[in-house]
Parts: structure tokens; sequence; C-alpha cells
């Protein structure tokens, strides 16, 4: 049996909530505002929490910014919302959500998220808050594989890893890619972008990884690639097939050791 805490604001749709809970054996608590529902949280401390996005004194994402404030560890939490956004959906998963859901919802979607959210437990790692701003126009769509999308890149933006978009031309590679730098850099972090397809294959090592004079004829200077000026925010190569497959080899190993050399360096 878990204690689940419901914070949201419209009465009839908590209500339904707590049925569906108590229905499923477990605990339900409830408040009608973020704060109200931060001190219940502090006073029930509770298994699982089921959080409205957007609420009269606040929203869900500042309930979360202080939830991780004020305990540890945090538990889990969905967040519902009858208004999705790109934004949105990436800060809250940045925040820790365990997801975000629109509404309306069936019982059944409902059971399944509380069940597997329960199965998760609670984090032993306070997530830290986020000061960073998305525009809400980055990504407009709202379809089911889309968010799934979004929930990915709102996880990858706390960490530091190596990213792979796939997708067909125009499918908005290059739109998601800037979306995860904005969620995972301060503003004025650098965004370097790449076609790897449009530069000649001899100019690209240099391209990327920068040369010393010298290092071949017309290299009258010294000069940063890619790799050196994306230092501190990050580095999208698109069309990254079209490389030739030697060139991939030393970017992977580039990758792997996060280490490069440029043309003609010792």
């Amino acid at each position: 049996m878990a204690r689940i805490l419901i914070v949201e604001d419209d009465n009839d749709f908590r209500e339904g909530l707590a049925e569906t809970i108590t229905d499923m054996n477990h605990v339900p608590f409830e408040a009608n505002s973020c704060f109200s529902g931060l001190d219940a949280l502090q006073q029930h401390n509770p298994d699982l929490i089921i959080l409205d996005h957007r609420l009269g004194d606040a929203d869900g994402l500042e309930f979360l910014r202080h939830m991780n404030k004020r305990v540890y560890p945090v538990p889990p939490v969905i967040i519902l919302t009858a208004f999705a956004t790109a934004a949105d959906t990436v800060e809250a998963i940045k925040l820790g959500a365990f997801d975000h859901l629109l509404k309306p919802l069936s019982r059944n979607d409902l059971i399944s998220t509380i069940e597997r959210a329960l199965q998760s437990g609670k984090h032993e790692e306070i997530v830290k808050s986020s000061s960073i701003i998305l525009d809400s126009n980055d990504v407009i769509g709202n379809s089911a594989e889309m968010r799934k999308v979004l929930k990915l890149i709102g996880l990858a933006a706390v960490s530091n890893v190596t990213v792979l978009f796939l997708g067909e031309t125009g499918s908005g590679k290059d739109v998601l890619a800037h979306l995860l730098h904005k969620a995972s850099h301060p503003a004025n972090a650098p965004f370097v972008a790449v076609n790897c397809a449009a530069i000649p294959a001899e100019l690209l090592e240099s391209e990327l990884f920068g040369h010393v004079k010298g290092a071949f004829t017309g290299a009258i200077s010294n000069r940063i690639g890619r790799f050196g000026q994306a230092q501190g925010g990050t580095l999208f190569l698109d069309e990254i097939g079209d490389m030739p497959l030697a060139m991939q080899a030393k970017l992977l190993r580039v990758i792997e050791s996060k280490r490069f050399t440029p043309v003609g360096s010792t």
C-alpha cells in the first residue's frame, strides 16, 4: 500500500484521481495548490506525487523546483497537463518528473503509469533545478511519438552523453538538436553545426579538429576547428553518415576519448 499525494486545483478531477487510487488499494492525500501541496509533501512523506501542471498559485515546474530543495530522497512525480508544450515536457523531465502526461487520459493509462512510477522508487539523488527558459515555439507537435522524443531529450539534457538523432531528411533533427542544446547549456554557450556532406573529404579533418601553421600547403596560421569552437557548448554533426569511412573512424576515437589532435600537431 502506497501513499500518493494529489496536487490538483480542479476539485472534481482531483476527487476522481483519489477514487482511482483508493480502488488500487493505495492511500490518497489531496492538495489544491502548489504550496499547500509542498506542505502536504513534508507532512505525509508520500511514495508518489500526481501533480497538475497549471495550479492557481504556481505551476507544476515550480513545485518540482521547491520539492528538490525540501525533501531527500525525492518521490517520483507524474505531471498531468491539458496544455503541453515541447518546452514544458523537456523541462519537467529535466527536473526529475517520472512522466509528463496529457489530459484527458484513460483510467487504464493512469493506473499503468502509477504502477510503473511506484516500481521506480524514490530517487537517491536530488535533481538540480534549472534556470534555463525554453522557447515554447521551438517544437510544434503533441503526438505520442513526438512526446517520447521530447522526454528523451529531457533525460539527455541533465547528462553529458553523446546523442544520435535518426530520421529522414526534413524530419527536424536539427530542430531537436537546437532544443537539446538550449535545455542543456546556458544561453551564451556555443552551438556549432557542421554539414558533413557539404565539406570536401580532404578538408574535413582540418575543419573539425583544426590545424597548425605549416601543416599543409596554404596553412599559413594556426586554425581552431569546430571541436575547439564548440568548447563548453554543443557540436552538431549533420549528415554524419555521408562522412568518409576513414574519417568516421577518427571521429569515433575522438568521441570515445574526448580528445583530438589538430592536423600537423604533435
